[in-house]
């Protein structure tokens, strides 16, 4: 319940949208943390993250009506990746799997009664606590670290692809920190 609050808070254009009131957002089932949060359309996901300090493959949708959760299963566990909104669905980038940091990127997308999910080209290297934007049809992965235990990087790496097709090669563009 934390998680949606911190997030619905904000109010996003998303959920502003569909109308969906956030003083009676259903909560939910257990408490997460690290996890893929975002929309796609009229739908809200939280996907994957850390429940009770153990890697989750959980996603709850919240759908257009807001009454309650719609459960699915991820294809692994994963936690602490970006996430982006795009048209075509959440894309979800890098974070920590079963075997430690991540490169993997994936789509997920709602199509009315099951969840689907689309492999997308991986990134250049595992990046774990970053952000992800789309901004004029590219999406940009930012910051982050290679490792659960890694320092942050003196630059942060930014990498973009084209968000309609992302494939490969990737382009990595050196930024700051401030």
């Amino acid at each position: 319940m934390a998680l949606v609050l911190a997030f619905v808070l904000w109010q996003s254009p998303a959920m502003a949208r569909v109308g969906i009131d956030v003083e009676t957002l259903p909560g939910l089932a257990a408490p997460v943390r690290g996890a893929f949060v975002g929309s796609h359309g009229d739908v809200f996901f939280v996907a994957g993250g850390q429940q009770g300090g153990q890697l989750s493959s959980t996603v709850a949708i919240l759908t257009a009506d807001a009454s309650s959760w719609v459960i699915a299963t991820l294809a692994a566990p994963v936690a602490r990746g970006a996430a982006a909104s795009t048209q075509a669905g959440l894309i979800c980038a890098g974070g920590i799997d079963a075997s430690g940091p991540s490169g993997h990127v994936f789509r997920l997308h709602w199509d009315g009664r099951s969840l689907q999910q689309t492999t997308l080209p991986d990134l250049p290297t595992p990046r774990v606590d970053a952000s992800a934007v789309v901004l004029d049809g590219v999406l940009y992965i930012i910051g982050g670290r290679a490792g659960v235990t890694a320092p942050y990087p003196s630059t942060v790496p930014v990498h973009a692809a084209g968000c309609r097709l992302l494939t490969p090669p990737w382009i990595c563009v050196r930024g700051w920190l401030w």
